[in-house]
């Protein structure tokens, strides 16, 4: 059913969305300008239309049985589209169709030069690598597909046309250049993001292929710390922030330098004993700045002072709360939850945050509980259970006991955290303790909130309120 509908909506030539394949969220959208003749008097032109039509379906639903059924038929497959290699390559890494490309690098697919070599360039473009293609696609299981069949993650893409804008460019570099793509997509959210926004961004759902696949890439290169610290030196702090995401332990890892290697120098070193030393050179050279150009090195070593200090925050961030932001991008999540739970994960952590980190209000997103304990003041008096209770009033007294009891287990927390100078530990449990033990008082309302996808504040009817 979902097959025949997608297929009426496209030969009737308007634009229609469906998945991107079977395991995957999103959608794609496509437009196809075409009509459908009638059956009996289609021409070659339409019968190869018609079958690029149920091609691109079966990619997109990876309908491998279906596929292989429509390349059988030689005399029309061979004039579409798809019978270039380059094309079915470059349709299965759109819709991440594993089980196609495994058929394709098997030579089922009955294409122009049979199998595919996950080792060999593409024809068409210059020396394409079929790793290239799945890099550019973010296709994750079609890129785990080509790695575990060895495809080598050293060979840099040579495109000399620069079709695609990454010549030059190894698989890896190519993934992270998409993920920087998929923010610049979000810009809309955050114009111009803080340290702490662009990790909230990266947790983003429609952030989880991209990621998986600079993932897998890392864990299949070597020297990943130390392409991480040449991104550090240069200042993108989006690669930085994205390899912290993805290969944490490997990028804090110590980086080994060699002069066999290319390096400047033989040694080890960390990003954080980078960093010190970047700082206390800056500080030197500011002490020695003097003659007509000394504002304007003094402007540059402004800017260099702000990126350290850009980077440094990145490197303390996943320091304390890496394990926590692991943990969160293994969650469902939902795009409107993803800002003030990463940041309220992040304060669990040890972090501390302030106004101007997010959009939000932080501090006022952190206390608003006690706003709540301001207006909603219970008498001792009141929780004693009386006989001659309704059964609405008892169960008041009773969850409001509750209530009280982890309120002065919420200001005992807090208190000892401020003695200490420190974040709570179990900030972010208690606080959702005390929001599930409602109902409230809230402005002469008895609420209670109800947990679902959306969240909603429910109001009790006909309840005596001095409960």
């Amino acid at each position: 059913m979902f097959e025949s509908n997608v297929r009426r909506a496209m030969s009737g030539g308007y634009v229609t969305l469906f998945p991107r394949g079977r395991h995957l969220s999103g959608y794609l959208c496509i437009e196809i300008h075409c009509s459908k003749e009638s059956t009996g008097g289609m021409n070659i032109d339409n019968q190869i239309g018609e079958i690029e039509i149920d091609i691109t379906i079966a990619l997109c639903c990876d309908d491998l049985d279906t596929l292989i059924s429509l390349v059988d038929i030689t005399a029309v497959f061979m004039g579409s589209k798809y019978f270039s290699v380059c094309e079915m390559l470059e349709g299965i890494c759109e819709h991440d169709a594993v089980n196609c490309a495994t058929s394709l690098l098997e030579g089922e697919l009955g294409l122009e030069m049979g199998g595919v070599d996950v080792n060999m360039p593409i024809p068409g473009l210059g020396e394409v690598f079929p790793l290239h293609y799945a890099a550019k696609h973010a296709c994750p299981e079609v890129l785990q597909l080509f790695l575990s069949r060895g495809a080598q993650t050293d060979i840099e893409l040579y495109d000399p046309l620069n079709k695609w804008g990454y010549d030059g460019l190894l698989p890896l570099e190519i993934a992270l250049d998409v993920v920087r793509e998929n923010l610049s997509k979000e810009s809309d959210i955050w114009p111009e993001p803080s340290t702490f926004q662009l990790i909230a961004s990266l947790c983003l759902p429609s952030m989880k292929d991209s990621l998986k696949a600079v993932e897998l890439l890392a864990s299949s290169s070597k020297n990943i710390e130390k392409t991480a610290y040449y991104y550090a030196i240069d200042g993108n702090l989006v690669e930085l922030a994205v390899f912290l995401t993805v290969a944490r332990k490997k990028v804090l890892a110590p980086i080994r330098f060699s002069r066999q290697s290319g390096d400047k120098w033989d040694g080890r070193m960390t990003l954080d004993q980078w960093l010190k030393f970047e700082v206390q050179s800056l500080q030197i050279q500011e002490c020695k700045v003097m003659g007509p150009f000394a504002e304007k090195k003094l402007t540059w070593i402004e800017r260099k002072k702000r990126l350290l200090d850009s980077i440094a925050l990145l490197l303390d961030i996943f320091g304390k709360a890496g394990d926590a932001i692991e943990e969160y991008m293994k969650l469902e999540r939902h795009c409107e939850d993803v800002e003030k739970d990463v940041a309220l994960r992040l304060v669990e952590a040890g972090c501390r945050l302030k106004d101007g980190d997010f959009d939000f209000n932080i501090v006022y997103c952190i206390n608003w509980i006690d706003e709540l304990e301001c207006v909603t003041v219970f008498s001792t008096s009141h929780l004693e259970i009386d006989e001659t209770d309704a059964p609405s009033a008892h169960q008041m007294k009773s969850l409001n006991v509750v209530i009280c009891a982890l309120k002065q287990e919420l200001s005992a927390k807090i208190s000892s955290a401020d003695a200490a100078e420190k974040p709570v530990s179990n900030f972010l449990t208690t606080i959702r303790k005390v929001i599930e033990a409602g109902p409230w008082h809230i402005a002469g309302k008895l609420l209670t909130l109800q947990q679902s996808k959306i969240h909603i504040w429910v109001q009790f009817s006909n309840v005596p309120l001095e409960f």
